[in-house]
């Protein structure tokens, strides 16, 4: 049985967690190397999402 302390602990390292997480995510959205491959990668994925369609009509 998890006691107020364990509680109020595991909260605060949730939260922790998720602050790093975004200021990793914000850090990242920042790199232009990875906006780069981000434009690569959306621009296959909406071909083969056009062939399917074509393919389906």
């Amino acid at each position: 049985m998890m006691n107020r302390t364990m509680i109020a602990t595991h909260a605060n390292n949730s939260a922790g967690k998720m602050k790093a997480t975004f200021h990793r995510a914000q850090y990242l959205k920042q790199l232009t190397a990875i906006q780069s491959v981000n434009a690569n990668v959306i621009a296959t994925l909406d071909s083969i999402l056009a062939r399917g369609r074509a393919e389906a009509a």
